[in-house]
């Protein structure tokens, strides 16, 4: 085989591990601004809290809300997409205090073979979808899914913190931190709320990724029967917390709709 077509292979198999990739984020070049300051954003998809930037095709990015204190302008004006790139021009935060990001994705299709969605679905707790293949003959069946992100990003501007961290979304699948992650103190053991279509996601797995110095832990648990889970502070540093729920879709084009969450927020104790 020659160069060419090893390294046109190579960037095919990137391409399709990238495709299958669990956790879906936007990411900041950092969270803690001052006043008039721009952030630049970026789409990212991959594992480990690390990732590649996400974009082009079909896929896209189809709302981008900015909540503040005074309320929520709608900034889809500066996200640029094509079918080669999706890229979010810088944003301007005016405002002092806590100022929240949340993005929506168009659904895409994805099909894998039996065993890599078995091992999907086992890899993200999903017992339940597990379950009914099994009943219902499907488990040497490949799949056909539907799905789509949900993403939020919570900023600090300013040394002031507020309540916009806990504002009402129309996200169908949210995070809501049930203290400001802006006010957290290294004793903390921060509760999240996840729901799903406004109601609480229970038994749900939790993943809570923490990325310092080039290192990234990872924290599992279960949302409870209200919705809630808890997890312990590793340290300043970004976070992470991400979800995954899955439904039965009845249609021709596929038979499962899957729907990706994640928050993303800045840890640094002596903020205040």
């Amino acid at each position: 085989m020659n160069r060419k077509k090893i390294l046109t292979l190579t960037c095919l198999l990137s391409l399709i591990a990238i495709s299958q990739a669990h956790e879906y984020w936007i990411m900041p070049t950092h969270f803690f601004f001052a006043p008039g300051e721009q952030v630049s954003l970026a789409a990212m998809v991959g594992e480990n809290y690390e990732g590649e930037k996400w974009g082009g095709g079909n896929r896209k990015i189809t709302a981008f809300r900015h909540y503040t204190s005074t309320g929520v302008v709608d900034e889809m004006k500066v996200i640029k997409q094509d079918t080669s790139r999706v890229d979010i021009e810088p944003l301007t935060l005016s405002q002092e205090g806590t100022h929240l990001l949340t993005f929506t994705t168009n659904s895409q299709f994805l099909s894998l073979e039996p065993q890599k969605f078995n091992e999907y679905l086992k890899d993200d707790g999903l017992e339940e979808v597990i379950a009914f293949r099994s009943k219902n003959g499907e488990s040497g069946m490949k799949s056909r899914e539907l799905y789509r992100r949900c993403a939020k990003v919570l900023l600090q501007v300013g040394k002031k913190t507020d309540a916009t961290f806990k504002v009402h979304t129309d996200l169908i699948l949210d995070i809501k931190p049930l203290k400001n992650p802006y006010e957290y103190k290294s004793t903390d053991k921060p509760t999240f709320l996840i729901l799903y279509d406004g109601k609480a996601y229970q038994n749900a797995l939790v993943r809570c990724w923490h990325r310092a110095n080039n290192k990234t832990d990872m924290q599992l648990q279960r949302s409870n029967k209200n919705g809630e889970v808890t997890f312990n502070l590793s340290g300043e540093g970004n976070y992470m917390i991400s979800v995954v729920k899955m439904e039965r879709l009845e249609t021709q084009e596929a038979n499962w709709q899957s729907t990706w969450g994640s928050l993303v927020f800045g840890v640094k104790f002596n903020l205040l």
